[in-house]
């Protein structure tokens, strides 16, 4: 089946309900369950919309990795710094604790949850280097490390 609206996708990550596509120009394309923030378009809380259309995740280009989890999304961009969204009951956003949701993309927290399973440094200001790897499971964070 097509996705009507989405041109240029080089790669999808499928969640628990929702779906993103990574565009050839470095953009962000996410569409279905929105009820936690996961499709990143700044839709308030208890919305539980489900856009059958793609919609643009606004404030971030230069995306080079796109995964999606049960209920938050995340993305590796062109400099190598991480930006997540959605559901962080868990601290799936790596911003250092539970803290409800993220409704559009933000950098994780030095020591965020997102440096699992490998050696991943941390540059200037928080950011983590050396990801070749971004992969969401169904609830927690699997795996960032190179």
């Amino acid at each position: 089946m097509s996705v009507s609206g989405v041109t240029g996708a080089i790669a999808i990550s499928a969640g628990s309900g929702h779906t993103c596509a990574l565009l050839a120009g470095g953009s962000a394309e996410c569409w279905g369950n929105d009820a936690s923030g996961q499709l990143g378009d700044g839709a308030p809380a208890g919305m539980q919309s489900k856009p059958s259309k793609p919609v643009a995740v606004p404030g971030i280009s230069g995306v080079i990795a796109i995964s999606a989890g049960e209920s938050h999304t995340g993305a590796i961009l062109s400099d190598g710094s991480v930006e997540c969204w959605g559901l962080n009951l868990s601290g799936q956003l790596g911003d250092g604790g539970p803290t409800g949701m993220a409704f559009t993309p933000s950098k994780p927290a030095a020591g965020g949850a997102l440096a699992s399973g490998g050696h991943a440094p941390h540059g200037p200001h928080g950011v983590l280097l050396h990801f070749a790897d971004l992969s969401f499971g169904g609830r927690p964070t699997r795996r960032v490390s190179r």
